[in-house]
């Protein structure tokens, strides 16, 4: 069983309580939840904190998913708990900041995984954001039991990308029409949610904006600074 993991807690440093802030009619998370739920998957979860539950479950059932607290700072047990607890065989890994991450391209990426018998796939250069990663449960679980670095536990993935002798791993370009190397739409600071801000109140008509558009748009920008 697949299941969509979006991973979000409140507690930035950056930009605090970021997957709340409005853009356009909805929450951050709530784009990023609507996104993702176009993802093939048979359960879609946000995994978050004891302290950041309050204030997410209410978005969570309004848009279908259920909401599962794990460990604050290691993110990879949190990951395996939730494995555990609802038998998934399979996890598409996504994160709340994120509003404009691609389920065209989740989509792809799953089949290509599964295909090609990957235990992790992710897809490279296309915008930061826009991206997830697939992994097998039983790849979580074991990288989980190996590590003890803090970074390989705050980051889930790390420890898997890294050791390709043990797992079998895919790490290449998206397809062509997606490649636009160095660009982002991930949310980190207070310019990088009015320059999301900005794209949504553009290309944004109350529909998910297709990965094209936005590839589009950011081609656009990088046209117009060149151009200042």
């Amino acid at each position: 069983m697949r299941g969509v993991l979006l991973q979000v807690r409140l507690d930035s440093t950056r930009l605090p309580k970021k997957a709340l802030l409005k853009i356009e009619n909805l929450t951050v998370i709530e784009h990023a939840m609507k996104a993702a739920k176009k993802i093939t998957a048979n359960k879609y979860v946000l995994v978050t904190t004891e302290d950041s539950f309050k204030d997410l479950k209410p978005l969570a059932v309004k848009q279908g998913y259920d909401i599962f607290i794990g460990d604050k700072d290691n993110v990879l047990d949190r990951f395996v708990q939730a494995i555990n607890y609802y038998a998934l065989t399979q996890v598409v890994r996504a994160t709340g900041d994120n509003p404009l991450v691609s389920y065209e391209l989740a989509n792809i990426l799953i089949d290509k995984h599964n295909k090609e018998g990957n235990d992790y796939s992710g897809f490279l250069n296309n915008p930061l954001g826009t991206g997830v990663e697939v992994i097998n449960s039983n790849v979580l679980i074991d990288a989980h039991s190996k590590t003890s670095s803090k970074y390989d536990r705050e980051h889930v993935t790390p420890y898997i990308y890294n050791n390709k002798n043990i797992y079998k791993v895919f790490q290449g370009n998206s397809p062509q029409k997606y490649l636009l190397p160095g660009s982002s739409v991930t949310i980190d600071t207070s310019d990088d949610y009015n320059r999301i801000v900005k794209l949504f109140h553009e290309l944004y008509h109350g529909e998910i904006i297709p990965i094209e558009r936005v590839v589009k748009w950011l081609k656009e920008e990088q046209l117009s600074s060149i151009h200042i």
